[in-house]
């Protein structure tokens, strides 16, 4: 509980005004159950509000993405890559070993 006080000129009283606040910390909207099911922490992590530039010049390009838009662009290029690779060296090992398909 906080109390303040205030000094009133007119009248030459002081009047105390009590204000209370919570110092818990408020419980995020469905961060549980994102980090449950292995998403992102936020639910604005990713999404069209993240991937593209805030504004465009009056000429109609688009602004520079910011260093966090880069470093997530380019974290799911390596992520696509392997993913092609691995599906890549599965296929060939059907091909090789004439191994049961897996997909």
């Amino acid at each position: 509980m906080l109390t303040l006080f205030r000094f009133n000129t007119q009248s030459g009283s002081c009047q105390n005004a009590v204000r209370s606040f919570s110092t818990s910390s408020s419980k995020n909207a469905g961060q549980n159950y994102r980090l449950k099911n292995k998403m992102e922490r936020s639910g604005n992590k990713v999404g069209i509000l993240r991937e593209k530039p805030d504004f465009k010049y009056l000429d109609g390009t688009p602004g520079p993405l910011n260093k966090g838009t880069v470093l997530m662009q380019g974290k799911r290029t390596r992520e696509l890559e392997r993913a092609q690779r691995l599906l890549k060296e599965m296929e060939e090992d059907v091909k090789v070993k004439n191994i049961q398909q897996f997909y």
